[in-house]
């Protein structure tokens, strides 16, 4: 995968209509511009807790703007860390170790992906009128590659393995 040197932030690929939380992400490298507006917020709030920001961005025009702001940890969370941007380590680091420097370098092209919420997006774009659906094209594309794991999954992961385990048998 691609190495970025800069902080990235998550692209939703899937975005439901009926709750807030994107059940398909991949990283992506920091939008300058959005990084810069990030820091005024964050020097004007005189701000040192957790913070996500949040902007959307038309991919077409290469517009943007602030959508809003968190002091918590957020959905993509499995993302950030999936890609090498562990904030809840490091934020135990900072106020149990006194660890001020952290690693730079964070890998983009990660795909994550919420498996709940995720079936619930596909239940609504299939009952989408055919000219506003994902096409099934796309949807079997992204299917292949949770199915020959080459993207991550919210809940499961190999060092903590039951939550994934649960979320499965509700799905199931």
């Amino acid at each position: 995968m691609p190495v970025n040197r800069r902080r990235r932030e998550p692209i939703r690929l899937h975005e439901g209509r009926g709750y807030s939380s994107a059940p398909y992400r991949v990283s992506a490298p920091v939008h300058q511009g959005m990084l810069e507006e990030t820091r005024k917020y964050v020097r004007a709030l005189d701000y040192t807790g957790v913070l996500m920001l949040e902007f959307r961005l038309n991919a077409t025009t290469g517009t943007w703007i602030f959508h809003d702001f968190n002091a918590r940890f957020w959905a993509a969370l499995p993302l950030t860390v999936a890609s090498g941007a562990d904030y809840p380590y490091w934020l135990y680091q900072v106020l149990v170790e006194g660890k001020r420097d952290f690693p730079p370098a964070f890998r983009t092209g990660i795909a994550c992906r919420n498996w709940r919420l995720d079936l619930l997006w596909l239940k609504e774009n299939l009952s989408l009128p055919r000219g506003e659906r994902t096409p099934a094209r796309e949807v079997a594309r992204e299917a292949w590659r949770a199915l020959t794991l080459r993207e991550w999954m919210d809940t499961l992961t190999f060092d903590d393995p039951v939550p994934g385990l649960v979320d499965v048998g509700r799905i199931l």
